[in-house]
């Protein structure tokens, strides 16, 4: 069954292989973050469906914090483009796992360069525990 978590590993190793000279990090923000470092906060996923067949969406948000606050226009340029070519139309969660992306939303706040985009995931949910292949009786 994927999870929340898997689409946000799946968030930071396109990060990570995207930007290999930048630090990923999904943690406090406040604690973690450096200039120069991409931050992906966990989303709250929606869950919904009947108990055989999930559905889980919701937002994913990545925030990039340049390493000079005054000075990056350019650098913010060159980062949205990346992004872009890498989160385009789809991301990866595992091998036989895909998840369509719609549409990828760029703000800039406080001198910080968002990214956003919706997820949905919908899975059947396979049963666990062993199969009943004999049934044995035994009468009195």
């Amino acid at each position: 069954m994927i999870t929340t978590k898997d689409v946000v590993k799946a968030v930071n190793a396109v990060l990570k292989s995207t930007f290999p000279d930048r630090s990923v990090v999904s943690t406090d923000k406040d604690k973690a973050v450096k200039p120069g470092s991409f931050y992906v906060e966990y989303p709250v996923p929606i869950m919904d469906g009947p108990k055989d067949f999930k559905h889980e969406s919701g937002t994913i948000y990545i925030d990039y914090f340049p390493p000079d606050r005054y000075n990056n226009r350019l650098e913010f340029f060159n980062v949205q483009e990346k992004l872009r070519e890498a989160f385009a139309d789809t991301l990866t969660v595992e091998e036989d796992f895909v998840i369509p992306i719609n549409e990828l939303q760029f703000t800039e706040n406080d001198d910080v360069l968002i990214l956003q985009f919706d997820y949905e995931m919908w899975q059947y949910v396979e049963e666990t525990g062993p199969d009943m292949e004999e049934l044995v009786i035994k009468e009195e």
